[in-house]
């Protein structure tokens, strides 16, 4: 609830989701907002039995809880019950020399009049040294969901992931408005592969 009225509801423990209270605010004043939870079994949903394993049925909350401020231009969450949201992103090239990265972004524009977006994306590694940017350009209509889809250019030699070298790399997702950032997506990457082997 957002300043006593309801925002919306979501059934089941075991998936991430989302409620916009936007409407239900004030900006620049003190809001009260309401989170009731329980967890009275309800079949009608699927949730799984007690006696399923490890799907245990908690009271309360406790998981992450975010409040996030969003411009109107912004990448969604990943998720998300209304849209797609968030990126997704893949390495179609992979080796100890040689790499490449797809990044697939959505962006949502819920403003009033279509805009022209720029999706920069740029790839890191753990000392935050830029290895790689991709920069696209689309025009988002009102109420729309739009995919960029970009590919990096060949990357040298990537430290690779594994259980005994952990090497994470981060994936940086800006979406800029009139040469301003107006929404901003951190993804981690680990650049690995697997091979299955007979016995």
């Amino acid at each position: 609830m957002g300043n006593g009225k309801f925002a919306g509801e979501h059934n089941g423990g075991y998936a991430s989701f989302s409620l916009d209270i936007s409407r239900f605010v004030i900006f620049g004043e003190e809001n009260i907002i309401a989170v009731a939870v329980n967890n009275t079994r309800n079949d009608e949903y699927g949730t799984p039995p007690m006696s399923a394993g490890n799907f245990n049925v908690y009271g309360g909350i406790y998981r992450d809880v975010r409040l996030v401020i969003k411009n109107k231009m912004y990448i969604p969450f990943q998720g998300s019950a209304d849209y797609e949201g968030g990126t997704f992103v893949t390495t179609p090239l992979v080796g100890s020399s040689v790499a490449t990265v797809r990044v697939q972004t959505w962006v949502r524009n819920e403003g009033n009049v279509a805009q022209l977006c720029t999706l920069k994306t740029a790839i890191a590694g753990a000392d935050n040294k830029i290895i790689a940017t991709i920069c696209s350009v689309k025009s988002i209509r009102p109420d729309e969901t739009a995919r960029f889809d970009q590919l990096s250019d060949t990357i040298r030699n990537p430290k690779l992931w594994s259980p005994d070298a952990p090497n994470v790399y981060k994936v940086y997702s800006e979406v800029i408005l009139d040469n301003v950032i107006a929404d901003q997506y951190l993804s981690p990457l680990g650049f690995r592969w697997f091979l299955v082997e007979q016995g």
